[in-house]
């Protein structure tokens, strides 16, 4: 991944951790991050009741994290390839990655 400076993925939910969290009884929460290695994201659902869905659907968009930012990268590298005209999409695009890698827009694109 181009530019990214973070833990490199792909990252799993419930990666190995010798701690836990003090959630106050009725929290669920998950550790993300590489497997066999340290987390890089806690997610904490404020009330367990009912909420497994919530919990397990914003993991998985955590979890997903690197994966998606390689795949977009990788789009955005190709388009000027098949395409002669730059897209609103495009443009999106390559906002949506300056944001995951923390690079204001205007200091250019990776």
């Amino acid at each position: 991944m181009t530019g990214f400076k973070g833990t490199p993925g792909p990252w799993v939910q419930s990666c190995d951790c010798d701690w836990s969290v003090d959630t106050d009884s009725s929290n669920m929460y998950t550790h993300i991050g590489p497997e066999g290695g340290e987390p890089v994201a806690i997610v904490i659902v404020t009330s367990a009741f009912d909420m497994d869905g919530l919990l397990d659907a914003n993991a998985a968009l955590i979890t997903a994290a690197p994966v998606l930012l390689k795949a977009l990268q990788d789009l955005v590298e190709l388009l000027p390839k098949i395409v002669s005209v730059v897209t609103v999409q495009e443009t999106a695009a390559k906002a949506a990655i300056q944001l995951a890698l923390g690079t204001p827009a205007s200091e250019g694109e990776e």
